[in-house]
C-alpha cells in the first residue's frame, strides 16, 4: 500500500518565518475565529488527499493550500484522508479570537513616544507580534496635537501634508492622537484612535 506523510502548516501570514508545523511546534497549533486561517499541506508521496475539518469549515485554494474557518467552539480539528480513505493526519487546534485591530503610525503603536515624526504612514494591524492579515482598509482619519485647537482630516492611509506639516510643528512633550475609521463586513462605521508622544 502506497503511504503518504503529511506535514501541515498553519500560516498566520504569508510568510513561512510565521508558519507552524504539527511537529516543529506543537504548542503553537491555534486558529483565530471568523478569521480564514491558511494552512499547507506538505506531502511526501503522489497519493491524492482529502482534507476536512471539525467545528470549521475547510476551503481549498490550490497548491494544497487551504483556508480553515473555525466556528464558535473552543477547539477545530484538521482531518486528512489518503485516496483509500485512512487518516493519514488528525490535529486539533485551539480557537481563540482575534485580537483587537490596533491603528499604528509610521511602525509605532498607542502609547509610544516617537522621536522620527517623518512617516506619512497609517496603518491597521492586530499589534507588533502578531502577523495576521488585515483586510480592513483605512477610510479617514483626524489628527489633533495637544494644545492646537486645529483638526486636520483625511482620507486613505497616507497623512496629508497639511498633517505631516502641523506634526512636524509640535514640540516636544506635545501629544499627537490620530483618529481612523474604517467599514465592517456589515458597512458599519467603526473607529480606532492611537495617541502618540512627540519627542
Amino acid at each position: 500500500m502506497k503511504s503518504t506523510f503529511v506535514l501541515l502548516i498553519l500560516y498566520f501570514f504569508y510568510l513561512p518565518a510565521f508558519g507552524q508545523g504539527i511537529v516543529a511546534q506543537p504548542d503553537k497549533k491555534v486558529f483565530y475565529r471568523a478569521y480564514a486561517n491558511l494552512i499547507h499541506l506538505g506531502l511526501n508521496g503522489n497519493d491524492k488527499v482529502t482534507v476536512t475539518g471539525k467545528n470549521c469549515t475547510v476551503k481549498a485554494t490550490g497548491g494544497n493550500k487551504y483556508l480553515v474557518t473555525p466556528t464558535k467552539a473552543s477547539t477545530a480539528t484538521i482531518l486528512v484522508l489518503n485516496s483509500l480513505k485512512d487518516t493519514i493526519a488528525n490535529e486539533t487546534y485551539r480557537v481563540v479570537a482575534l485580537p483587537s485591530l490596533q491603528l499604528s503610525w509610521g511602525g509605532q503603536f498607542n502609547g509610544a513616544e516617537v522621536l522620527d515624526r517623518s512617516s506619512d504612514q497609517l496603518n491597521f494591524s492586530f499589534g507588533p507580534d502578531i502577523p495576521l492579515q488585515v483586510t480592513q482598509q483605512i477610510a479617514s482619519y483626524s489628527l489633533k496635537v495637544s494644545g492646537n485647537p486645529k483638526v486636520v482630516k483625511g482620507t486613505g492611509n497616507l497623512l496629508s501634508t497639511e498633517c505631516r506639516a502641523l506634526i512636524q510643528d509640535a514640540v516636544a512633550g506635545q501629544t499627537l492622537t490620530i483618529t481612523a475609521t474604517y467599514k465592517t463586513a456589515a458597512q458599519e462605521t467603526k473607529s480606532i484612535t492611537s495617541v502618540f508622544s512627540l519627542q
